[in-house]
């Protein structure tokens, strides 16, 4: 009895251990599934990426930097087969963030609450029709916004939810300190006046929120560091030898560096991600595996100790399939109380999950629905032989044998 108690308790921790592994398994998977299917809040599609990173002992005038992209725009634009080109401080998915402190022109400054931070991003005018990111109000950065023009930035609608929740971004100003290239003097302010509003994108990861964004334009707040953002029909391989080609006639000593699509850029993301539920998935299908072969050992096992009651019940006139109720019943109480265990254990993992990992969601119903059926089928799979071959014992036999 000791011994058949200790087996009890093994098949239940299994099918426990089993449900516990299924479930985080098949929840990392739908997470996945539903990252690689998020939309990103741009066309990605056709889009190539490069970085250039202007070195400060040849390039510490901000005028020469901006007329080192500008003239770098102009040469990429005429390339054959490129359809559009823009530059960006960042591109998306991102895990640095250009946080900019700023205040509110016309808001009380005594106030703590009156001072925000935004993503600070600097851009070309042509960024938001290369990513196809659409303007919801007022106008883009143009050309005309240049040095010497009154300074104009553009912000996202994440930025207008937050900071104006109750009226209208445009026209209003943004007050920061400017810092260029570490100059600058920390007690001067820049007023920066919104132009226009565009939607958002996933600048950050593609379930993660959306942050309040600054666009600014590299004519105005040109920076030494930029991606090359490229709209093209063409080869990767071919677009890059052009824009390398075109990159020579400027500065022959400047390297093109983090070469990509933008969708390439996108999948290594979740790249980490598919390998760690790969593995998940196949220590799920063991811990199953090896569920299944300790609950078939036990009901064979209990079924072969009862094999005098089920004769006896044969005898008296019990259908076959009585039989079978009785043997997959034992096996069904396993079940529930080491899925009872599993489920309360699977709670509490998809919650950490669900904080470490983008996408995954507990109440998920394919995979609360899924789960439970296979582990179900595994229960009665368990059951088929031993029930069967109880079904078929002999009365006469089996009574003479005890």
């Amino acid at each position: 009895r000791k011994h058949s108690r200790l087996r009890h308790g093994l098949v239940v921790a299994n099918l426990a251990f089993s449900l516990v592994l299924m479930v985080t398994a098949g929840l990392s998977l739908r997470g996945l599934i539903r990252l690689a299917g998020a939309d990103p809040g741009f066309h990605s599609d056709g889009l190539l990426t490069a970085h250039l990173s202007l070195p400060s002992s040849r390039y510490g005038d901000p005028a020469r930097v901006q007329a080192f992209f500008s003239e770098l725009l102009t040469k990429v634009h005429a390339i054959p087969g490129v359809q559009d080109v823009a530059l960006s401080s960042e591109l998306p998915p991102s895990t640095f963030f250009a946080n900019q402190q700023f205040r509110i022109e016309g808001r009380n400054e005594d106030l703590a609450s009156a001072s925000f931070a935004a993503n600070y991003q600097v851009i070309s005018g042509s960024y938001f029709r290369v990513l196809g990111l659409p303007l919801l109000n007022g106008r883009e950065l143009g050309e005309d916004d240049r040095q010497g023009a009154a300074r104009a930035v553009v912000v996202n609608r994440a930025f207008g939810e937050r900071f104006f929740p109750a009226g209208n971004p445009l026209g209003r100003r943004l007050l920061i300190t400017e810092h260029l290239h570490g100059e600058g003097d920390p007690t001067s302010q820049a007023a920066l006046e919104i132009v226009g509003i565009v939607s958002d994108l996933k600048s950050s990861g593609l379930m993660e929120p959306t942050h309040p964004q600054i666009y600014a334009s590299y004519l105005q707040a040109p920076v030494s560091g930029e991606y090359l953002a490229v709209r093209s029909s063409l080869r990767e391989q071919q677009v890059m030898e052009s824009i390398r080609g075109a990159l020579r006639t400027i500065d022959p000593e400047l390297p093109l560096t983090e070469v990509s699509t933008m969708e390439g850029r996108l999948l290594r993301t979740i790249v980490g991600k598919r390998v760690v539920v790969f593995l998940l998935v196949i220590f799920a299908f063991v811990a199953l595996v090896m569920g299944s072969a300790g609950l078939y050992g036990v009901i064979s096992y209990s079924a072969s100790r009862r094999t005098a009651e089920f004769a006896m019940r044969i005898a008296m006139g019990a259908p076959r399939h009585e039989i079978f109720r009785l043997v997959a019943g034992g096996a069904l109480r396993l079940l529930l109380i080491g899925g009872g265990i599993g489920a309360v254990l699977a709670f509490g993992v998809s919650q950490v999950l669900r904080k470490a990992t983008s996408g995954v969601i507990f109440y998920d119903p394919v995979v609360l629905t899924a789960v439970p059926l296979a582990l179900l089928a595994v229960v009665l799979a368990a059951s088929y032989l031993p029930a069967r071959r109880a079904m078929k014992v002999d009365p006469v036999v089996a009574l003479r044998y005890e």
